[in-house]
């Protein structure tokens, strides 16, 4: 078993097993979180294949067992869950598995080692940490793989990549993929009253004739009976005209 620095090239493909062995557990519908990932639980088989052991601490987000205190193995784990193990998700494995693989390639943690467990947490809780390729020999350094597990092992979990998908993403050379964007919600128009629709009104029936329509008629029948009575007043209409 080789205990010192590694080149990436010759782990990424076994790694990259276990990163996705842990996105399948991450994935399922109530999430499966291991808690506990070091090198000392991963084996690499007689084919070649990277496997990973012990889910005997895993927790199974959605249930009711919550465990309190501490559990895992201090080095590996992160900040938060040296407070409460029982309340970790999914990123705390991204902060693990970034260590693990900070550990295989250059060969040792960034603290001393044999550091007490609270020189550890004050070390983590800085966020101060070198590049693994900082241990390494001249000619292992891959700046995307440097960059990938430093911001995978960040103090803050809002700060730190959010899922081992992403990471593995990263490591890849390849930018992760942000979630899309959500839309947002439009306010629905206000709905308009509909413009009660209303009857034309009823026609006015017909009113009496106006006066001067009625008396004008009246006027001319009464002109016609003098005429015929009076030749002389027919004569003078028919000059006028």
């Amino acid at each position: 078993r080789q205990t010192g620095p590694m080149v990436w090239g010759q782990v990424r493909a076994g790694f990259e097993q276990v990163l996705d062995a842990l996105v399948y557990a991450h994935a399922r519908p109530q999430p499966v979180v291991h808690r506990d990932i070091k090198p000392e639980n991963i084996r690499i088989g007689s084919d070649g294949a990277w496997k990973l052991l012990d889910f005997g601490i895993a927790k199974t987000i959605g249930t009711t067992r919550h465990t309190r205190g501490m559990i895992g193995t201090p080095p590996y784990m992160p900040p938060e869950q040296h407070l409460d193990s029982g309340s970790v998700g999914p990123q705390a494995d991204v902060y693990a598995a970034a260590m693990t693989l900070y550990h295989v390639l250059a060969g040792r943690l960034p603290w001393t080692e044999g550091a007490s467990d609270e020189t550890i947490r004050s070390h983590k809780a800085s966020g101060d940490v070198p590049p693994p390729s900082a241990f390494a020999p001249a000619g292992f350094r891959v700046p995307h793989v440097d960059e990938a597990i430093l911001a995978a092992i960040r103090p803050r979990s809002a700060d730190r990549t959010p899922t081992v998908a992403h990471l593995l993403q990263a490591l890849q050379g390849k930018t992760p993929k942000a979630p899309p964007p959500r839309e947002p919600v439009q306010p629905s128009p206000p709905r308009q009253k509909r413009k009660q629709e209303t009857a034309p009104p009823p026609a006015a029936p017909p009113g009496p004739a106006s006066e001067s329509g009625r008396y004008g008629d009246l006027i001319r029948r009464g002109v016609d009976a003098v005429e015929a009575d009076n030749p002389a007043a027919t004569r003078l209409r028919s000059e006028e005209k």
